[in-house]
């Protein structure tokens, strides 16, 4: 038999441990659905046993039994409102969809009016681009050949010019070697028959030729190595009188 004070007891007891409080906090549900089942039994029991000896409402367990059936028909209550707001939930989000399909193929015929729109114009856009690039194309190719025309005939001339210039310089080269030439013929002095007189040898006496002046010698003669002698000491040592003076 339910002993109310016992339970009592123990559960002041039980409150008093940290586990307890652990477990209202993951098992409250089951907890609370077994303090119902308990308050009923309790209720039941308590009816049997007053009922013969107290009135009806000098009974604990009947305010016991008006509990528990206030918190099912509140449950139940509190059931069926959310059946019927799911049902209006259901029917709003139908209407909804319904009104949102229409949206959606308008939307869509829209959209597949602005996207022909669009591609007709990207195509229009890239056959304009493609015409003005190959205009481009051409106005650069007779530019390119223009120029290469204006080019060549440019180089032409030049070459042309450069052939006339080396063509004079060597006239001129011809013309300064020849009066040179004459220049030197002019100004050669008249060979001396008197052997007594005094010639030039180069190479400090070893050439096999000798001078009557310095002036018709070579360039490039090394004027340091220039000796003097007279002309019957030169015929005595076998040199001979230069054949280009």
């Amino acid at each position: 038999m339910f002993n109310y004070n016992n339970f009592m007891d123990r559960f002041k007891t039980w409150r008093k441990k940290p586990i307890f409080w652990v477990a209202m906090l993951f098992l409250w549900p089951l907890l609370l659905l077994g303090l119902l089942v308990i308050l009923g039994l309790w209720s039941i029991q308590d009816i049997k046993k007053n009922r013969g000896q107290r009135s009806w409402y000098q009974i604990r367990g009947t305010y016991g039994l008006l509990f528990i059936g206030i918190l099912l028909l509140s449950g139940f209550t509190q059931k069926n409102g959310s059946n019927n707001t799911e049902i209006n939930s259901q029917a709003s989000s139908t209407m909804v969809s319904s009104q949102s399909d229409k949206s959606d193929d308008q939307s869509s015929s829209e959209a597949k009016a602005s996207s022909k729109a669009q591609q007709e114009s990207i195509a229009a856009s890239e056959k304009a681009a493609s015409e003005a690039s190959e205009k481009a194309a051409y106005d650069a190719s007779v530019k390119a050949s223009s120029e290469a025309a204006v080019s060549s005939q440019n180089a032409a001339s030049e070459s042309a010019a450069r052939a006339s210039a080396a063509i004079a310089a060597e006239e001129a080269s011809k013309a300064y070697e020849a009066k040179s030439v004459v220049q030197q013929t002019t100004e050669q002095p008249t060979p001396q028959n008197d052997t007594g007189g005094t010639v030039f040898v180069t190479g400090g006496g070893r050439s096999d030729v000798y001078w009557y002046s310095t002036s018709s010698m070579p360039a490039r003669t090394n004027k340091n190595n220039i000796i003097t002698m007279t002309e019957a000491d030169a015929l005595a040592q076998g040199k001979r009188h230069s054949m280009t003076e």
